[in-house]
């Protein structure tokens, strides 16, 4: 091992396996599992989110340079290309025996939305 590989001698080893991973995910499943059914409500405060944000982009931020941003510049109008293509492409899209549009394979009269949506 190399200096920068070498373990602090002061520090237990840290080898997590399958099993402790799922575990570590088990009170966040019941969590889910538990709000979908109403009996829990888990409601954050503004202030623990403003910071848990902050504190993760602050983390974030110095790994970004120049290489990673001028890919990202390369890749947005791709990506905004093809955004624009999932989400207005399947309205055009004429349904069978129909006037309207239809709306991603089901027509807007069989899902209901021919009276409260009068899109294009």
């Amino acid at each position: 091992m190399s200096a920068a590989q070498t373990p602090d001698p002061k520090l237990p080893p840290v080898r997590e396996t399958g099993t402790q991973t799922a575990l570590q995910l088990l009170p966040i499943g019941a969590g889910i599992a538990l709000q979908d059914a109403g009996l829990l409500s888990i409601e954050l405060p503004t202030w623990l989110l403003v910071t848990s944000y902050a504190l993760g982009l602050w983390s974030t931020g110095p790994g970004f340079n120049r290489a990673i941003l001028r890919h990202a510049a390369e890749a947005l109008p791709r990506i905004l290309i093809l955004m624009r293509v999932c989400v207005y492409w399947p309205r055009r899209a004429p349904c069978r025996g129909c006037r309207h549009g239809s709306l991603n394979g089901l027509s807007r009269h069989q899902s209901g939305l021919s009276r409260a949506y009068a899109g294009p």
